[in-house]
């Protein structure tokens, strides 16, 4: 769920119970106030996603279906509606692969644009978790990772726009 008030929407992901679908997903623009669809984006996995809307108004879909992808979406609603996410880029989308790292949570500074992905990586040598933390541009460019001491899976991301402060939580 996320707010677009550039849209003058609420962003929502639900499954799509339709066999011949590949990726059997899709994130929907509902009206802020009548509720009725004005945007339905097809292409994403098979588990729901979770959804951020940047200070620019792009849209950042965090993919948690079978193979953990990050995807940042522009447009008005004309070129969004009836869109279908496929392949690594195009005029209304750019595409990420996570799938070397489990993703869980996903954070949009509102003041700065900045994208904040946590997750768990799995250290197979020591069999061992790592909870981690991402800090990308607002074009998707990764700046750093940190894997916060005795993290073992980062289960939320808030970023307090006052300070710049970002505040993680730990499923232990």
């Amino acid at each position: 769920l996320a707010i677009d008030t550039g849209r003058a929407g609420v962003w929502v992901s639900r499954q799509v119970d339709t066999p011949d679908l590949i990726d059997p997903s899709e994130v929907l623009l509902r009206d802020e106030n009548t509720g009725e669809i004005k945007a339905t984006i097809r292409g994403f996995g098979s588990g729901l996603n979770h959804l951020e809307v940047g200070s620019d108004g792009a849209l950042w879909v965090l993919d948690v279906g079978d193979d953990f992808r990050l995807t940042r979406l522009t447009g008005a609603v004309e070129d969004l509606d009836g869109y279908e996410e496929t392949g690594a880029e195009s005029a209304h989308h750019i595409r990420w692969s996570m799938a070397d790292h489990d993703v869980s949570v996903i954070a949009v500074n509102s003041v700065d644009g900045s994208v904040w992905i946590g997750g768990t990586y799995v250290d197979l040598t020591l069999h061992r978790l790592f909870g981690y933390i991402d800090k990308y541009t607002p074009e998707g460019e990764r700046l750093f990772r940190v894997y916060p001491e005795f993290f073992e899976q980062v289960s939320g991301i808030g970023i307090n726009t006052r300070d710049g402060s970002v505040w993680i939580s730990d499923t232990r």
